[in-house]
């Protein structure tokens, strides 16, 4: 039985049945593996821009249906070694999955081919670092982004963000236009990109926590630049300013 993280596992949720998907940058591949086991994808690629790390995914899939008795792979399984979407061809897959790498990385791979990127009916992020960079290309770039969510993984809270292509997107007003115009004054590295002002929305334990270690963050930075000499504080009080509010916005003070 293949089990996932609970980080891969609420990625598999946001993939609907029936819809093929690509893995970029796949590294062990067991997303893929899961979903295609489980007959949810009928059809997986895994990527890897280092062959070395492709063949980690090659030996844990063929490991997988050795131990089922399967003499070989099924053909639905594709492994292709390249760089971000070059190894696939526009709309082959319904789903694009990068998860584990940074937000910058992820805006460089979208933004080498825009066309081919809107191609596919629906991108699966999970930045590794730099959210608001993803966040910011998304909405400028002619995507909504559709879903957001929070996952523990160790000491870390990850962030799953779902956008599809706008003409691709049921939802043609996310209820965030005032929102992101007020979002779209601010550099894609501030604060508000990174903790965006619709998180105030989220009443989980886990949205607060995530909130509250960044203003935990902020305050130690302020701590820091006080203590120096002619030190600008102004920005990292302002980003405190901020999450005080978000944070009184989730807790619904």
């Amino acid at each position: 039985m293949m089990i996932l993280s609970d980080r891969l596992e609420l990625i598999a949720s946001k993939i609907e049945k029936g819809e093929t998907m690509a893995d970029i940058g796949t590294d062990h591949g067991f997303l893929p593996l899961y979903l295609f086991d489980k007959g949810v994808s009928p059809r997986v690629i895994m990527t890897d821009i280092s062959r070395a790390s492709l063949e980690k995914a090659i030996r844990n899939t063929q490991s997988f249906y050795g131990e089922q008795g399967y003499a070989s792979v099924p053909e639905e399984i594709c492994f292709r070694t390249g760089d971000g979407l070059a190894t696939l061809a526009e709309g082959e897959v319904d789903v694009v999955v990068m998860a584990g790498i940074g937000g910058r990385l992820m805006c460089d791979i979208l933004a080498a081919d825009p066309e081919k990127s809107k191609s596919f009916s629906k991108l699966i992020m999970q930045p590794r670092k730099h959210p608001g960079h993803i966040r910011r290309y998304l909405l400028e770039n002619g995507y909504d982004i559709i879903d957001e969510s929070l996952v523990r993984e160790g000491k870390f809270i990850c962030e799953i963000i779902t956008a599809k292509p706008s003409e691709c997107s049921d939802d043609t007003d996310s209820g965030k236009s005032d929102i992101i115009l007020e979002m779209m004054k601010y550099p894609p590295d501030s604060i508000v990109w990174e903790a965006p002002m619709w998180y105030s929305d989220n009443d989980s334990a886990i949205g607060r926590e995530y909130i509250e270690r960044k203003l935990k963050r902020e305050q130690l930075i302020l701590k820091s630049k006080e203590s120096g000499r002619n030190a600008d504080t102004g920005t990292t009080k302002n980003n405190i300013v901020y999450l005080e509010k978000l944070l009184a916005g989730i807790k619904g003070e």
